[in-house]
């Protein structure tokens, strides 16, 4: 049994004969990020992520105006080009791994890095920022609280870019560290949990946690526990959205998202 030109079935073995699904989605990783393998601790067992590195500014790039630096990056045509990339590997999507560029605009922010993406590539496509209004939207999430790693003019920013997608900020806080972005992968789990449980609010509904180049696997059970609310974290939700568009039949994984109908 041959598999039809174009297919994106991948071989279960090489048995001839034996396949299964595999959903194939492409991921734009930005180059300071050092967490692949995060993603793959998300991602269910009928996907299969591959990566391309998206080139990330300098830290002092962004001085002195760091939302609109970041803004900037939405229009960058070497999105398209990392998206073009997939090409060979024919991905059911390609998703953008960068949550604050994908935010940075204010409202509809991401449609831009979206319109940068299809011009390389006729899969679907999303982004970090694309996915967080996709789960509060299937949760049913309308007001949240935000434990960012941004500065506080950034994680505004997000405030704003959530707001225009219906998604109330009851609370947030922010650490921004002086070398942000190049700092944010230093923190542990037990940082994000304490962050989560301080930017807690008892009108919140999710805690969101903004950022691709921090580890959550480890906090996001913790927190949902402590919390008794969903947790969702920028690697988490750029792996579920992916998912969900590629059509994954799998519903359980790390968080709540994942058993969300």
């Amino acid at each position: 049994m041959a598999l039809p030109a174009g297919s994106r079935l991948q071989p279960l073995c090489h048995i001839p004969g034996h396949f299964m699904k595999i959903r194939r989605i492409g991921v734009i990783y930005p180059s300071n990020g050092v967490y692949e393998a995060e993603f793959e601790k998300f991602a269910p067992d009928d996907v299969t992520l591959h990566f391309t590195r998206w080139r990330w500014p300098h830290p002092e790039w962004f001085r002195p105006n760091w939302p609109d630096r970041m803004a900037s990056l939405a229009d960058d045509p070497g999105i398209t080009t990392c998206a073009t990339l997939f090409e060979a590997i024919n991905p059911m999507v390609v998703t953008f791994g960068c949550t604050s560029a994908s935010f940075a605009g204010g409202a509809g922010a991401d449609v831009a890095v979206l319109e940068n993406i299809r011009r390389g590539t006729n899969a679907l496509a999303s982004t970090t920022s694309t996915a967080y209004l996709a789960a509060c939207a299937v949760l049913r999430v309308e007001r949240v609280a935000i434990a960012s790693v941004y500065r506080k003019e950034v994680t505004q920013r997000f405030v704003e870019f959530l707001a225009g997608g219906g998604v109330k900020t009851t609370s947030h806080q922010s650490v921004g560290w002086e070398r942000q972005p190049d700092d944010d992968h230093r923190l542990t789990t037990e940082d994000v949990c304490r962050l989560a449980g301080e930017c807690d609010h008892p009108d919140a509904q999710a805690i969101l946690i903004p950022e691709t180049n921090i580890l959550t696997t480890q906090a996001i059970p913790m927190i949902e526990d402590r919390l008794g609310k969903p947790v969702l974290t920028a690697i988490q939700v750029t792996v579920w959205h992916a998912a969900r568009l590629a059509e994954s039949i799998h519903r359980e994984g790390i968080g709540r998202i994942w058993s969300a109908r």
